[in-house]
């Protein structure tokens, strides 16, 4: 799979969103547990960057972990009122969350359906990974959320 991952002219679009179950491809990938596939869309987008940019190195890291496991399952089903970001930043997918803050413009304090921030869903949930990249980011430490609750009090 991944071989036809790298070979295919279109393996640059693994984040955009389809009308499939799974939205885009890297979540297909990701939820049906194909790594070899995660691993050949991550190397095509980070391909584009600086040799010592940092996704460079978290793909790398990403790669050489063999026994990667995600936090997405089959059972899993895309919702465009939740978007990529927040997917990613809930399950506590680091790397592949700097990859795509790295490939696309967005805003980082953008709410989800429940009005939660990106930084507020990965402290509530634990992600010290994707916390590090989102505040590195940018990504306002003191918004609140519709509870009224900023990251800092997720975190703590």
């Amino acid at each position: 799979m991944g071989n036809l991952i790298r070979a295919h002219p279109s393996n640059l679009s693994c984040f955009e969103v389809e009308d499939e179950r799974y939205g885009s491809p890297i979540f297909a990938a990701l939820a049906t547990n194909s790594i070899e596939a995660a691993r050949a869309f991550l190397k095509a987008q980070v391909a584009t960057k600086p040799p010592k940019s940092p996704p460079h190195g978290l793909c790398k890291q990403y790669c050489q972990d063999g026994n990667k496991r995600t936090n997405f399952g089959r059972d899993f089903t895309f919702s465009r009122r939740i978007g990529i970001l927040h997917h990613l930043a809930e399950r506590g997918e680091d790397v592949i969350t700097l990859v795509f803050i790295d490939s696309d413009t967005f805003d980082l304090n953008s709410a989800d359906s429940s009005v939660q921030t990106l930084l507020s869903q990965a402290a509530e949930k634990g992600h010290e990974s994707v916390v590090k990249v989102l505040v590195e980011k940018g990504a306002d430490l003191n918004l609140a959320d519709s509870s009224g609750q900023t990251p800092l009090s997720w975190a703590v």
